[in-house]
């Protein structure tokens, strides 16, 4: 079986805004990624990055970020089963779990679909991974195509 690979990054600018794509983002440490307005938040929040497996998106027929995520994943169709807890490296950046990321009526509205509640009940145990930085190497980037990487203990 192949790796898994970061497929996409998104960043997030403002409420209600379109994500922009970026070839690469910086981690920062108990914030989540520079430029990105979910690090502006009190350091250590459950909500710093969300990641997602691309087959999410693509079963909806949604693009990368459509649905709000940071970091798009093609590889790890599971990823939101993942325990919390759980540590990730992705590029330079280490990841901790803090749970899946609880679908809700707004992604709908965001979206424009006609069916928000259809939405909502397709994306259960399938909206992504919250995810807090922790840990950087290097100058703590994450680029398209690095590769994810499950750490032990």
């Amino acid at each position: 079986m192949p790796p898994a690979i970061v497929h996409a990054i998104q960043l997030h600018h403002s409420h209600g805004q379109p994500l922009t794509p970026a070839p690469a983002a910086r981690g920062l440490i108990g914030q989540g990624l520079a430029g990105d307005s979910h690090s502006l938040g009190a350091a250590g929040r459950k909500r710093q990055v969300l990641l997602l497996d691309l087959s999410t998106a693509a079963a909806l027929g949604l693009a990368p970020g459509d649905l709000r995520e940071q970091i798009t994943l093609r590889g790890l169709p599971d990823i939101s089963l993942t325990p919390p807890g759980t540590r990730l490296r992705i590029g330079q950046v280490t990841f901790e779990a803090a749970g899946d990321c609880e679908p809700c009526l707004h992604i709908g509205d965001l979206l424009g679909v006609a069916d928000n509640e259809a939405l909502r009940q397709a994306l259960q145990k399938r909206r992504g991974l919250l995810c807090r930085v922790v840990a950087t190497a290097g100058d703590g980037w994450v680029r398209v195509g690095d590769e994810v990487v499950w750490l032990v203990g």
